[in-house]
Protein backbone atom coordinates (compact mmCIF):
# COMPACT_ATOMS: atom_id res chain seq x y z
CA UNK A 1 0.00 0.00 0.00
CA UNK A 2 1.59 3.27 -1.00
CA UNK A 3 -1.61 5.30 -1.20
CA UNK A 4 -3.08 6.88 1.97
CA UNK A 5 -6.30 5.40 3.25
CA UNK A 6 -8.99 6.71 5.60
CA UNK A 7 -10.11 4.64 8.57
CA UNK A 8 -13.35 5.58 10.38
CA UNK A 9 -14.46 3.96 13.62
CA UNK A 10 -17.90 4.43 15.20
CA UNK A 11 -18.54 3.46 18.80
CA UNK A 12 -22.05 2.38 19.78
CA UNK A 13 -22.94 1.12 23.21
CA UNK A 14 -26.36 -0.54 23.13
CA UNK A 15 -28.59 2.11 21.57
CA UNK A 16 -26.32 5.02 22.53
CA UNK A 17 -24.06 6.47 19.81
CA UNK A 18 -20.80 7.56 21.46
CA UNK A 19 -18.49 9.00 18.78
CA UNK A 20 -16.89 8.69 15.35
CA UNK A 21 -13.12 8.77 15.06
CA UNK A 22 -11.22 8.90 11.82
CA UNK A 23 -7.57 8.88 10.84
CA UNK A 24 -5.64 8.93 7.59
CA UNK A 25 -2.90 6.34 7.28
CA UNK A 26 -0.20 6.57 4.65
CA UNK A 27 2.53 4.07 3.81
CA UNK A 28 6.02 4.75 2.58
CA UNK A 29 6.69 3.00 -0.73
CA UNK A 30 9.06 0.03 -0.65
CA UNK A 31 12.46 0.95 -2.15
CA UNK A 32 13.53 -0.60 -5.47
CA UNK A 33 16.95 -1.65 -6.83
CA UNK A 34 18.26 -1.30 -10.39
CA UNK A 35 19.58 -3.85 -11.20
CA UNK A 36 17.55 -6.03 -8.85
CA UNK A 37 20.16 -8.66 -8.07
CA UNK A 38 21.74 -11.33 -10.23
CA UNK A 39 25.13 -12.64 -11.38
CA UNK A 40 27.80 -10.26 -12.68
CA UNK A 41 31.47 -10.79 -13.53
CA UNK A 42 32.51 -7.37 -12.15
CA UNK A 43 31.34 -4.84 -9.55
CA UNK A 44 27.94 -3.23 -10.14
CA UNK A 45 26.57 0.16 -9.11
CA UNK A 46 23.03 -0.46 -7.81
CA UNK A 47 20.60 2.48 -7.90
CA UNK A 48 18.23 2.64 -4.91
CA UNK A 49 14.96 4.57 -5.35
CA UNK A 50 11.82 5.27 -3.34
CA UNK A 51 8.77 6.97 -4.84
CA UNK A 52 7.73 8.56 -1.52
CA UNK A 53 9.08 12.16 -1.54
CA UNK A 54 11.21 12.99 1.49
CA UNK A 55 11.55 9.39 2.70
CA UNK A 56 14.80 8.28 4.35
CA UNK A 57 16.21 5.07 2.91
CA UNK A 58 18.30 2.84 5.18
CA UNK A 59 20.21 -0.12 3.76
CA UNK A 60 22.43 -3.04 4.76
CA UNK A 61 24.81 -5.30 2.85
CA UNK A 62 25.06 -8.02 5.49
CA UNK A 63 21.68 -9.70 4.97
CA UNK A 64 20.09 -8.10 8.04
CA UNK A 65 16.86 -6.08 7.85
CA UNK A 66 17.72 -2.35 7.97
CA UNK A 67 16.75 -0.18 10.93
CA UNK A 68 16.83 3.65 11.17
CA UNK A 69 20.37 3.60 12.64
CA UNK A 70 21.82 1.81 9.55
CA UNK A 71 23.51 3.56 6.61
CA UNK A 72 21.33 5.93 4.57
CA UNK A 73 21.19 6.72 0.87
CA UNK A 74 19.23 9.38 -1.03
CA UNK A 75 16.65 8.16 -3.53
CA UNK A 76 18.44 7.79 -6.87
CA UNK A 77 21.81 7.19 -5.17
CA UNK A 78 23.98 4.16 -5.89
CA UNK A 79 25.54 1.44 -3.74
CA UNK A 80 28.65 -0.20 -5.25
CA UNK A 81 28.30 -3.99 -5.02
CA UNK A 82 31.83 -5.39 -5.38
CA UNK A 83 31.46 -8.83 -3.83
CA UNK A 84 28.72 -11.43 -3.34
CA UNK A 85 26.14 -10.00 -0.91
CA UNK A 86 22.49 -9.51 -0.02
CA UNK A 87 21.36 -5.88 -0.29
CA UNK A 88 18.33 -4.87 1.80
CA UNK A 89 16.59 -1.47 2.08
CA UNK A 90 13.69 0.06 4.02
CA UNK A 91 12.23 3.55 3.73
CA UNK A 92 10.88 5.70 6.58
CA UNK A 93 9.08 9.01 6.89
CA UNK A 94 7.65 10.74 9.95
CA UNK A 95 3.88 10.34 10.15
CA UNK A 96 3.84 7.39 7.75
CA UNK A 97 4.22 3.67 8.22
CA UNK A 98 6.98 1.73 6.51
CA UNK A 99 5.97 -1.04 4.12
CA UNK A 100 8.16 -3.89 3.00
CA UNK A 101 11.87 -4.47 2.81
CA UNK A 102 13.47 -4.63 -0.63
CA UNK A 103 15.88 -7.58 -0.90
CA UNK A 104 18.27 -8.43 -3.75
CA UNK A 105 21.01 -11.05 -3.93
CA UNK A 106 24.15 -10.33 -5.94
CA UNK A 107 26.87 -12.69 -7.11
CA UNK A 108 30.08 -11.01 -8.27
CA UNK A 109 32.47 -13.64 -9.56
CA UNK A 110 35.11 -12.47 -12.04
CA UNK A 111 36.13 -14.72 -14.96
CA UNK A 112 39.04 -16.93 -15.92
CA UNK A 113 40.42 -18.04 -19.30
CA UNK A 114 43.46 -20.23 -19.95
CA UNK A 115 45.61 -21.72 -22.72
CA UNK A 116 48.35 -24.38 -22.65
CA UNK A 117 50.89 -22.07 -20.99
CA UNK A 118 49.03 -18.91 -19.96
CA UNK A 119 46.01 -17.70 -17.99
CA UNK A 120 43.93 -14.52 -17.97
CA UNK A 121 41.69 -13.55 -15.06
CA UNK A 122 39.11 -10.77 -14.84
CA UNK A 123 38.77 -9.96 -11.15
CA UNK A 124 35.50 -8.69 -9.73
CA UNK A 125 37.09 -5.22 -9.24
CA UNK A 126 37.60 -4.93 -13.03
CA UNK A 127 41.35 -5.58 -13.09
CA UNK A 128 42.79 -8.09 -15.56
CA UNK A 129 45.60 -10.40 -14.43
CA UNK A 130 47.67 -12.49 -16.84
CA UNK A 131 50.37 -15.06 -16.17
CA UNK A 132 52.12 -17.82 -18.02
CA UNK A 133 55.35 -19.43 -19.12
CA UNK A 134 57.32 -17.37 -21.62
CA UNK A 135 58.98 -20.04 -23.75
CA UNK A 136 60.36 -17.84 -26.56
CA UNK A 137 61.90 -14.40 -26.79
CA UNK A 138 59.86 -11.41 -27.91
CA UNK A 139 60.73 -12.16 -31.57
CA UNK A 140 59.16 -15.57 -31.16
CA UNK A 141 62.22 -17.29 -32.64
CA UNK A 142 64.78 -17.83 -29.88
CA UNK A 143 64.08 -20.56 -27.30
CA UNK A 144 64.32 -19.44 -23.68
CA UNK A 145 63.98 -20.97 -20.26
CA UNK A 146 60.32 -20.84 -19.15
CA UNK A 147 59.72 -17.74 -16.99
CA UNK A 148 56.55 -16.93 -15.10
CA UNK A 149 55.38 -13.45 -16.05
CA UNK A 150 52.51 -11.49 -14.52
CA UNK A 151 50.77 -8.35 -15.73
CA UNK A 152 47.89 -6.37 -14.30
CA UNK A 153 45.71 -3.62 -15.74
CA UNK A 154 42.26 -2.15 -15.13
CA UNK A 155 39.45 -2.32 -17.69
CA UNK A 156 37.50 0.88 -18.31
Amino acid sequence: FSEPFLLKIAAIFGTVFLEVTSAVFAHVATPTFTPNGGWYPTEQPVTVTCTTPGATINYTTNGLTPVPSDRTIASGGAVLVDRPLTLEANAWKTGMTSTGTAIANFTISGKLAAGPSHSVALKSDGTVWTWGAMRVANSGLVPRTPVLTRHRSRLN
